[in-house]
């Protein structure tokens, strides 16, 4: 069996379990949640099926372009892949395709595809996934997910722009119903990586009617649950019901909407006012405390599989001085960032690879630089800066309009003042407009951090690949793509612990990025949703197909 072992999966899920209004026209409201008294739950609310929820705007809807959390959660709503994740835990379950072989050795699948439609009623084939694959990997698309198709023969060559034929990449439709892929070597993670939303079909007939306007509400074409019928810019997103799906009538809600923030606070107010229901990563720190000592049966912190760390740009003098980086590095106090600022359980990192993997995986990590504020001084002062050196240039942090991403800049700026004598300004913006600082390398720091696409340390590792789409710090280590490149197609748990252990360690060493800790995932869920977070989902993924409200519990 490839893929991560069914046994792995269930038991990250149960540890997962152990740790763990303005409306809309025709749309009731619903109460704001009470830790005394129950409220009724207005009938409306079980009859329109309408689920609403807080989220920041997506960088594209784009199934070839989404390569970020928004983007990865509305659009999976409304494209399906080939396979989907199973929300239990166990191994990956049908979607476009009803079913898949494998040949003896792990390098060859194929998909049978079920007889389904495009939402305008056009029929999808085998040969849409072959176009929409190869134009997520076309040099010309610039994908920043472009890499998960790298396990693919011959997908890096076309990607990098080493090879032009795309006959010579191993995806062939070989009849309307029958799509063969071909990998590169075997691949133990190959099938989870495919639930990505990436992997999903486009409309070709729809791309080239209406170009980049193709996702607009009044062109878009889905194969999903849920199709958009209106996008505000900063405002809101509408979902509505696809009744052209295959599965329609196994999905319960008639629409989503979905509201436009990166404000905890507002995100909060609105859950409170019955705005939303649900409030993803989205609660106000200053509220956290309280949140825990109520015992609210609507808050909840779930296990995630994410690090947040601050990426640095290497070619950015002086941070390409490995002094500087771990200075920087040394100075701040992870321990009071977790206890302090953020109190929901999350964990210090001096490494970028999640613990969780050590009880999923059996894997031992490869610690870092605990804080050590004196030895960052005598590194900084190796440096050539200082009080007996010259002067430290200006060094500018940019970060994302979150209150706890402003709270965690304003932490380091003090710390870096305070330990090692260095000003730092900070600087925040929208989300869509941090993302092209980073991609362009326009930035000498920035909030960053990495969410698994699929549940193997491999994951967060490749992410440093030279010349990677996600490798914003423009790092560059050959010994490290070495063992990378071996990763990709180890087999054994043991051997790919070790090499991940080895490749840790060399990012420890060359602090392309300052870690800083490992996420859980806060948020409020109305008490009648159901279909979130039973059990959590340690990936943040979400297949809102599977939402409905429970009847039996009409009461917050």
């Amino acid at each position: 069996m490839f893929g991560m072992p069914r046994s792995h999966w269930l038991f990250l899920f149960s540890i997962a379990l152990l740790i763990g209004g303005c409306k809309k026209e025709g749309t009731a409201p619903i109460p704001a949640p009470s830790t005394s008294a129950p409220r009724k739950v207005p009938e409306a609310i079980f009859d329109e099926r309408i689920f609403s929820f807080a989220e920041a705007g997506p960088e594209s809807l784009d199934p070839n372009l989404i390569a970020e959390g928004a983007g990865n959660r509305i659009g999976s709503q409304m494209f399906e892949p080939l396979v989907l994740f199973d929300a239990q835990g166990g191994a990956v379950q049908p979607g476009q395709a009803e079913r898949w072989e494998v040949n003896k050795d792990g390098t060859v699948y194929t998909f049978y595809l079920r007889k389904s439609h495009w939402s305008d009623g056009v029929p999808i084939h085998a040969a849409d996934y072959v176009y929409s694959w190869e134009r997520a990997i076309n040099p010309k698309t610039n994908s920043r997910g472009a890499e998960h198709f790298w396990v693919i023969k011959g997908a890096r060559a076309y990607n990098k722009g080493d090879s032009r034929d795309f006959k010579s990449v191993g995806v062939r439709a070989l009849d309307e119903q029958r799509l063969q892929v071909e990998l590169a070597g075997p691949s133990p993670y190959f099938m989870d990586l495919m639930t990505y939303v990436i992997f999903s079909p486009v409309p070709r007939h729809v791309i080239e009617k209406h170009g980049i306007k193709w996702t607009q509400p009044a062109n878009i074409v889905v194969n999903g649950p849920f199709r958009m019928s209106e996008w505000k810019l900063r405002d809101h997103i509408t979902l509505t019901k696809n009744p052209r799906y295959w599965d329609a009538d196994k999905v319960w809600l008639n629409g989503i909407q979905i509201y436009d923030t990166e404000s905890e606070k507002t995100a909060f107010d609105w859950y409170v006012r019955g705005k939303v229901m649900w409030t993803p990563g989205l609660v106000p720190a200053g509220k956290v405390s309280e949140l825990r000592r109520s015992g609210r049966s609507d808050y909840h912190i779930d296990p995630i599989l994410c690090v947040y760390y601050y990426v640095i740009n290497m070619k950015k003098p002086p941070l390409d001085d490995i002094r500087v980086r771990r200075a920087f590095n040394l100075a701040i106090d992870k321990g009071r960032i977790v206890r302090q600022l953020l109190g929901q359980g999350q964990k210090p990192a001096t490494h970028l690879i999640p613990p969780l993997f050590g009880r999923t995986h059996g894997y031992k990590e490869a610690r870092g630089d605990n804080f050590d504020p004196e030895h960052g001084r005598k590194l900084l002062a190796e440096a050539g800066y200082g009080p007996k050196g010259k002067p430290f240039p200006k060094i500018t942090l940019v970060y994302n309009t979150y209150e706890g991403h402003r709270l965690l800049a304003e932490f380091v700026q003090r710390s870096l003042q305070t330990h090692l004598g260095v000003e730092i300004a900070i600087n925040n913006m929208e989300w869509r407009s941090l993302l092209p600082k980073l991609t362009t390398g326009d930035f000498q720091v920035g909030r960053s951090g990495w969410c698994a696409d699929f549940p193997d340390p491999q994951d967060f590792l490749q992410v440093f690949y030279t010349g990677g789409h996600h490798n914003y710090s423009n790092y560059e280590n050959p010994a490290f793509d070495r063992i990378i490149d071996k990763l990709r197609h180890t087999r054994s748990t043991t051997d790919r612990n070790r090499l991940s252990f080895e490749a840790e360690a060399i990012l420890n060493r060359d602090m392309p990025v300052l870690p800083l800790y490992f996420y859980v995932r806060g948020y409020m869920l109305s008490d009648f949703v159901r279909g979130i977070g039973d059990p959590p989902q340690v990936q943040g993924r979400y297949l809102l197909k599977r939402v409905r409200f429970e009847s039996k519990a009409k009461t917050q």
